[in-house]
């Protein structure tokens, strides 16, 4: 009995520990929270950021609806002005600066919009999560329309879920977290947000989140892994250490310095994305088909140099070696011959 007793005791005890290990996710994960969508369609409607600003949802005249909008801008501008300032590591996006926003941080949390006025508590004024209630109360027949239309991301994740096992995408993520050296027991959650008709899908990082930004009604058939693949490519470049970022980014710009002509985004970052998130993969799910000398981006550089640096990216692998050796010094090279090549024939 005594023996019973202490088993008992002890499983209590522990039932916590092992129901909070059993919520602890690793790997890349695919969601979509009603939540999450609609703070960022308030962000949208208010204009949060005028690159991604949906405009016309207030009718002329309505002063209220104005108002709103206004005082949810400021107090948006308020919390992202304590967010340390975006800037890129040399030739790779800061990671950092995408944190700190803990607006999103409590959305992420919550199930219900009541259950992140609550979890706001002590960290904004009473008065501005009153607000919060009355602003999203007022906009609500709005954010019902677009939240319906965004209800098919459900499922959508759930797909994504699968697809990402069976078709090779886990396979490719697991080799690029050993060749950018990032930890194996890492958790990269993406999340499906309702975007605006006539734009192209967008992406964003925060709070140690993807966010992929479609148009439930005429770009639900664009949400599938082949879609997912590359944007989530880049996110993990992105959260390499920034002192290693500083350091590949010096290797590569010695022996390659394309200036402003060319983004600095778009000279390494997003070639690295490419080659694993569009080619490496297109590789794994079908070799037989695979055409390195496709078209694999729209932006012409990284659609060049992508194809140069796939072959090095392959070899750098297949000699288990890894970004950190000397792999960007040759892919600054290819670079380099590159540029000059480009210059001799313009003359």
């Amino acid at each position: 009995m005594k023996y019973a007793l202490i088993l008992l005791t002890t499983f209590i005890f522990l039932q916590p520990f092992g129901q909070a290990a059993k919520k602890r996710q690793y790997g890349v994960t695919f969601h979509y929270s009603p939540v999450v969508n609609q703070v960022m369609m308030m962000d949208q409607m208010a204009c949060v950021d005028q690159a991604f600003c949906l405009e016309g949802m207030v009718e002329e005249g309505d002063l209220k609806g104005k108002a709103f909008l206004e005082r949810y801008l400021k107090f948006r501008q308020e919390i992202l002005a304590k967010r340390k300032k975006g800037r890129a590591e040399e030739l790779f996006s800061s990671y950092d600066y995408a944190m700190n926003d803990f607006l999103y941080r409590k959305s992420l949390e919550a199930k219900t919009l009541n259950e992140l006025l609550f979890l706001l508590k002590g960290k904004i004024a009473d008065a501005d999560i009153q607000f919060l209630k009355d602003l999203f109360a007022f906009f609500g027949p709005k954010l019902k329309v677009m939240l319906k239309e965004s209800e098919i991301f459900s499922s959508k994740a759930d797909i994504l879920k699968k697809s990402y096992k069976k078709d090779k995408g886990e396979r490719v993520i697991k080799k690029l977290q050993r060749f950018l050296k990032l930890p194996s027991r890492q958790h990269y959650p993406i999340y499906l947000i309702w975007g605006q008709q006539g734009k192209a899908a967008e992406v964003r990082f925060n709070e140690g989140s993807l966010f992929l930004f479609y148009n439930p009604v005429t770009q639900a058939q664009e949400v599938n892994l082949p879609g997912v693949m590359a944007p989530l490519a880049e996110w993990m470049v992105v959260q390499m250490e920034v002192a290693k970022k500083s350091t590949y980014s010096q290797q590569f710009k010695k022996f390659c310095a394309l200036g402003p002509k060319v983004k600095w985004v778009h000279q390494i970052q997003r070639p690295i994305a490419v080659v694993w998130g569009k080619m490496t993969f297109a590789y794994e799910r079908d070799r037989k088909k695979f055409d390195s000398m496709a078209q694999w981006s729209s932006h012409p550089w990284v659609n060049t140099f992508s194809k140069l640096l796939y072959p090095l990216t392959v070899k750098t692998v297949k000699d288990r070696q890894d970004i950190g050796g000397d792999y960007l010094y040759r892919a600054g090279q290819l670079c380099g011959e590159v540029a000059a090549l480009s210059k001799l024939l313009a003359q």
